[in-house]
């Protein structure tokens, strides 16, 4: 198994994730398609502000990406609808 199959585990939609209303606000703007760069100034934070969340939220969802993660978010009603 990779690196990656080990630290982020199987997923399954059904699982309720709970993310904190900092995060929430940050995969809004990811699933936007906003780099962390631009998410940092947006929110007044540091780029290493926001790497830690996105790696709290990519832990939560278990995936790497911040594409599937967007997705994910959408899938656990975490993002508004469009």
């Amino acid at each position: 198994m990779s690196d990656i199959g080990k630290r982020y585990g199987a997923y399954n939609a059904s699982d309720q994730v709970s993310l904190t209303d900092r995060q929430s606000e940050i995969i809004l703007l990811i699933a936007k398609g906003m780099p962390n760069r631009l998410i940092a100034k947006r929110l007044g934070l540091s780029v290493h502000i926001i790497d830690a969340h996105c790696k709290h939220i990519y832990l939560k969802f278990n995936t790497p990406s911040r594409v599937t993660a967007s997705v994910r978010a959408s899938q656990n009603q975490l993002l508004p609808v469009i």
